[in-house]
């Protein structure tokens, strides 16, 4: 509830959101290969150039996970502050439905880096602020 500082239950979700993120993005990967073996990039369901991974919904979770507990505490955001709600969530989500934003962010691996970085921070800042 306390503005201008990060939450004790957010930290789950500012741990979890980079990670994911990272994960979707192909910066860094993640599996286990007991029990037949297991990869957070796995393809979900995929159809009509929609790709769901476990990644991006796990991502998808983390961004919710801060917004729903900051919404809980009561929160009053403000015009531009609303703006980083949406692209904590709306990055991920486009992501799995646009084949043009995987195409862009998948170009160049500069461009990952700075999205998984600037996904990062937008993500830290939204919990900060409220």
């Amino acid at each position: 509830m306390a503005r201008n500082e990060i939450d004790v239950i957010d930290v789950a979700g500012l741990v979890a959101y980079p990670v994911f993120l990272g994960i979707l993005l192909g910066i860094f990967t993640f599996s286990v290969d007991v029990l037949g073996g297991f990869n957070f990039n796995q393809t979900l369901f995929a159809d009509y150039g929609i790709e769901v991974t476990i990644a991006a919904l796990a991502a998808l979770a983390a961004g919710g996970w801060i917004i729903v507990t900051n919404e809980i505490d009561g929160s009053d955001y403000e015009t531009h502050e609303y703006a980083g709600v949406l692209a904590s969530l709306g990055f991920p989500a486009l992501y799995m439905v646009l084949e043009p934003v995987q195409v862009l962010v998948n170009g160049n691996e500069i461009a990952a880096v700075f999205v998984w970085l600037a996904g990062s921070a937008v993500t830290v800042y939204v919990a900060y602020i409220e």
